[in-house]
């Protein structure tokens, strides 16, 4: 009786190993299987393609390539980068860099750099145009934002909190050879302008800065205010004594003279304290990139160019 037992349970284990052999030999089967299919259609890709090279005639792969990048493009989609990122508006783009890239103390003026005009008058131009021609292993450039050892926050909000708590309108920031946009817009509602409301400071922290008086056609520079979110609005909500004070705004005369008492207020300060280089550009006019190489020595053909036209009013806030 023991021992046909025993017989029965040597056979259940060679069963068992022979399932297990066989499942290792269907395993690697179908690997080998994978791996044949693959090659064989790489082999069919390269040789399509290899063979469309001698002939003249565009392969499968080649035209299905193509009209990949025939959609992305009709989306707007480089084809150069990843599927989620949207091509770069032509009024954005950088130029070619100049063939020599400027130190901060090789520039005709002297640093810092202050733009005193207002915004949507051309402070990412101004921005950009700085950033082409200057060394970024030797220059600093702030646009709108300002750092310190805590973090980073608007330019225009540490000048405010800074003037508050009745500290150097500048103390605690890093410091940058450009200041390309002061002004700064906050979560409640307000916006310090210091090129309007901290002049006085400004000289102050930067006796002899060079400060950039950028200008525009005020009724063409109303208009990008009216296509920014609620800059328009912040203009009216907020302060700027004398010439326009809480609730005033509504009327597009009242922002056109603020405007112009603006650009006359940074005039008159430079005139009285004497020690500012005062560089004053329109940038709406085709002689602007000249007026800036003149006055700084980087080429105007290399690095001006017209940026940040909010031309659709789908323009989103950095609130810091």
């Amino acid at each position: 009786m023991t021992t046909p037992v025993l017989r029965r349970k040597k056979s259940g284990k060679r069963c068992s190993l022979v399932f297990i052999l066989y499942s290792i030999a269907i395993y690697w089967l179908g690997v080998a299987s994978g791996l044949f299919a693959s090659h064989h259609d790489l082999n069919e890709t390269l040789s399509s393609s290899y063979s469309s090279v001698l002939n003249g005639v565009p392969s499968p792969h080649s035209l299905q390539q193509n009209k990949k990048k025939k959609k992305e493009a009709e989306d707007g989609i480089s084809s150069s980068s990843s599927s989620n990122e949207i091509a770069v508006a032509e009024d954005n783009a950088v130029p070619e860099k100049p063939t020599k890239l400027l130190r901060p103390e090789e520039l005709k003026l002297p640093t810092p750099i202050i733009v005193m005009g207002l915004m949507k008058a051309g402070t990412t131009s101004i921005f950009g145009y700085f950033k082409c021609g200057l060394d970024p292993n030797y220059s600093k450039l702030s646009h709108y934002n300002c750092n310190d050892s805590r973090g980073t926050m608007s330019c225009g909000k540490r000048m405010r909190r800074n003037l508050k708590r009745k500290m150097a309108a500048f103390a605690d920031m890093d410091m940058f050879h450009l200041y390309s946009e002061l002004d700064g817009q906050e979560y409640n509602g307000g916006m310090t302008v210091p090129q309007w409301s901290f002049i006085p400071d400004i000289h102050a922290h930067f006796p002899n800065a060079t400060w950039i008086l950028n200008l525009r056609d005020p009724h063409d520079w109303l208009s990008s205010i009216n296509r920014w979110q609620d800059l328009r609005q912040r203009f009216i909500d907020n302060p700027y004594k004398p010439d326009l004070p809480i609730g005033v705004g509504s009327d597009d005369s009242d922002m056109v003279r603020f405007y112009n008492a603006q650009a006359q207020r940074v005039r008159d300060y430079a005139k009285e304290y004497g020690s500012h280089h005062l560089v004053e550009v329109q940038i709406d006019s085709p002689d602007a990139g000249q007026v800036m190489e003149d006055a700084f020595g980087i080429s105007a053909d290399a690095c001006w160019k017209k940026r940040n036209g909010n031309h659709d009013g789908k323009a989103v806030w950095t609130l810091r």
